[in-house]
This record gives C-alpha cells, sequence and structure tokens, in this order.
C-alpha cells in the first residue's frame, strides 16, 4: 500500500509488485512510479498545472472539459480505443487507451509551470497510454499507465493499472 505524501489530492493506492514502492517524485502535483520489470512501463497521476495545445507555443490552462478535450485530440492525430465509463472510489471517471501519430508534446499537461512542451506529458507514437481522467471534486486527475507500443506486457500492465484504479481511495 502506497499512501501520497505531497500530492494535493491525498490517496492510497495498492501497487502491484513490478512497480517500485516510493513514488518518484510524489510532490503535490505528480506522483510517478517506473516498473521494475520494463524499462518503459510507468504509471503517472498528474494534477495538470498548464498544457500545450497542439500546433500553440504558449501553455494555456487545463480546461474545465478536460476529456472533451482529450476526444478533441483526435484533429491532431490522436486515437483512442477501448474507452470504458466507471467511478474511482466513487468519483467520475473514464477509461481509454491512447496513442499518436505524431507526437503531442505537451498536450496532456504539465506537472510545473514553465515548462518546456517536450519536457511535459503528451501522447507519443512509440507509446501506449491507459488513461483515466477522474473529477476529484471539480479538480482532473489525470492517471495512466505507458507501455512501448507492440510490447509483450502492454496487456498484462494495463490490467494492473486497472487493479491499481480499483483499488485508489482518496483519504
Amino acid at each position: 500500500m502506497y499512501a501520497s505524501k505531497a500530492f494535493s489530492i491525498a490517496l492510497t493506492v495498492t501497487l502491484p509488485e513490478d512497480l517500485k514502492i516510493a513514488a518518484n517524485p510524489d510532490n503535490a502535483t505528480l506522483l510517478s512510479w517506473d516498473s521494475n520489470l520494463a524499462e518503459n512501463n510507468k504509471v503517472r497521476f498528474v494534477l495538470p498545472v498548464n498544457l500545450y495545445k497542439p500546433k500553440q507555443l504558449r501553455p494555456v490552462a487545463p480546461p474545465q472539459d478536460y476529456l472533451a478535450y482529450l476526444r478533441g485530440l483526435t484533429a491532431y492525430g490522436a486515437t483512442y480505443a477501448d474507452e470504458v465509463a466507471t467511478t474511482v472510489d466513487g468519483h467520475p471517471a473514464t477509461v481509454l487507451t491512447g496513442s499518436a501519430a505524431d507526437p503531442l508534446d505537451g498536450a496532456l499537461g504539465c506537472a510545473e509551470l514553465n515548462t518546456p512542451a517536450e519536457e511535459c506529458f503528451g501522447l507519443q507514437p512509440d507509446l501506449s497510454l491507459r488513461i483515466a481522467v477522474i473529477d476529484v471534486g471539480g479538480k482532473t486527475l489525470l492517471a495512466w499507465a505507458r507501455a512501448e507500443k507492440g510490447a509483450g506486457d502492454v496487456a498484462a500492465f494495463f490490467t494492473e493499472f486497472e487493479t491499481m484504479l480499483n483499488g485508489l481511495k482518496f483519504t
């Protein structure tokens, strides 16, 4: 069981065995875990402070309807599959798998202000992300598991991520 230390939304979550036990970092806007088994497998929980819309050079505040914004990225080459409406600890959530034909640097969001788009989070052509958009008291919490597209462990890693979401508790 992992309990957040500095994350702005206090939470506890049971980690699968292949994730490192301590989040690195665990700060106000980002929780991050790396897999012990696959270098590109990672789990992120982010409260975006801003984001870069495709083809824009300046960051903007995350939109109020983040899910509609995310779906709108299809106009820029994003693709989504396996969308499911659900709840996470009683909070409305949508879970979907995403990727992109071309890099969408910063399109998912940045965990810190004044961060260049290429250092923020975005959909990438070589990665597949199982993304959860969770409304927690009016705040958008993004959580995702990322894996190299086409890797043999993607389905199992995404299943572990969804198990994490099922056990996530906001405290």
